[in-house]
C-alpha cells in the first residue's frame, strides 16, 4: 500500500486479485503500528467491549465507546482506510442508523459497518442514500447470534439465507461484506 486507500480502492484490489489486510484497531499506538505494516483498512470494531473495556458481551457497547475509539485510532491512521462498527441497537431505525454514521465519521472513520442482512435493508439504504459507504456483515454476527455453532451457513436452510442477506447488502448499496464463520464454498458464491 503505497497511496491512501478509499473505499473505491478495495473493489479496485479485488478485482486485479489483489489480497486485502484488515486488522481491528482500538487505540492509537496500535494504530500507528498498523499503519507502519501498511494494513489497508483499519477496523475499530465494538470487539472493544469484551477484549479492552470488560464488558461482558459486544451488546454493551455504546455509541460514546465506539466513537471515543475511533477518534484515538483516526489519530494514528495516515493511509489505511478506517472503517468502524455501529453498536448493538444503534441502527435499528434508518434515521438512528443516519444520525449514528455521520456520528462515526465525525469522529474519523470513512466506512461503517453493520451486522445482519436483509432485515437492516432500510438502515443501510438511508446511510447509502446520505453518501456514507457501508460495509455488511452477514453469517456469525456477534452482536445479535447467540449460537454456540462455529459455523454458519453448513446447512441448507442458513446457506441461502446467507445468500439472501449478502445480496439483499448489495442490492442496498454496500461496497463490501463480511462473511463470518461461513464455509468457503458458501464464500465462494
Amino acid at each position: 500500500m503505497g497511496s491512501r486507500v478509499k473505499p473505491g480502492s478495495l473493489i479496485d484490489m479485488k478485482q486485479r486479485g489483489e489480497a486485502i489486510t484488515m486488522l481491528t484497531c482500538y487505540d492509537y499506538p496500535t494504530a500507528l503500528c498498523q499503519e507502519a505494516a501498511d494494513v489497508d483498512v483499519i477496523f475499530v470494531g465494538d470487539s472493544v467491549g469484551v477484549n479492552v473495556l470488560g464488558y461482558e458481551s459486544p451488546q454493551q457497547v455504546t455509541m460514546e465507546d465506539m466513537i471515543h475509539h475511533t477518534n484515538a485510532v483516526h489519530r494514528g491512521v495516515q493511509k489505511a482506510l478506517l472503517v468502524a462498527d455501529l453498536p448493538y441497537g444503534s441502527y435499528e431505525m434508518p434515521a438512528q442508523a443516519v444520525e449514528n454514521a455521520a456520528r462515526l465519521l465525525d469522529a474519523g472513520a470513512e466506512v461503517v459497518k453493520l451486522e445482519r442482512g436483509r432485515e437492516i435493508i432500510e438502515s443501510v439504504s438511508g446511510i447509502v442514500a446520505e453518501g456514507i459507504d457501508v460495509i455488511g456483515h452477514v453469517g456469525h454476527t456477534p452482536q445479535t447470534r447467540m449460537s454456540g455453532r462455529a459455523v454458519v451457513g453448513d446447512r441448507a436452510d442458513e446457506a441461502h439465507a446467507v445468500f439472501r442477506d449478502a445480496r439483499g447488502l448489495e442490492d442496498a448499496g454496500v461496497i463490501a461484506v463480511v462473511l463470518e464463520c461461513v464455509p468457503e464454498r458458501i464464500s465462494e458464491i
